[in-house]
């Protein structure tokens, strides 16, 4: 926890921290309007990550959930059920992949991936990422 947080105030973001779940709950309520991202890990004690996300959602539905997992992002989508998040980094990730997912949570892109597994398309509705070839 503490390398994402450092990496995080490095980047110029204030981060507030908890233990577990039911702390990170408890510090969403008090200071829920000043949050504008959460980054939650879904293997948590107390309190794990899916039963989190939906205390968080109940408290402020729009606030963006980007979440971050050493397990497969199916089997997290799966345990968040309808938890709409701002979007998936697997661990181990590097900072400027954090950043990366950070910026585009931000932006306010919807991560299409548990839709996208739904549904029958598999079509990207992502931000386009590819950059033209420069000569």
């Amino acid at each position: 926890r503490s390398r994402v947080q450092n990496s995080l105030e490095e980047l110029g973001y204030t981060v507030l921290t908890a233990e577990n779940g039911a702390q990170g709950v408890e510090l969403f309520h008090r200071s829920a309007d000043e949050i504008e991202l959460v980054l939650l890990d879904l293997v948590m004690p107390v309190m794990d990550g899916p039963e989190t996300a939906r205390a968080l959602h109940a408290r402020r539905p729009g606030v963006p959930i980007l979440i971050m997992s050493g397990i497969g992002d199916q089997s997290a989508l799966r345990d968040l059920g309808e938890i709409r998040i701002a979007g998936f980094i697997p661990k181990p990730f590097a900072p400027d992949q954090l950043a990366q997912a950070i910026a585009i949570a931000r932006q306010g892109a919807e991560w299409v991936g548990k839709d996208r597994r739904e549904s029958d398309t598999q079509e990207y509705a992502g931000p386009e990422r590819r950059t033209a070839p420069t000569t």
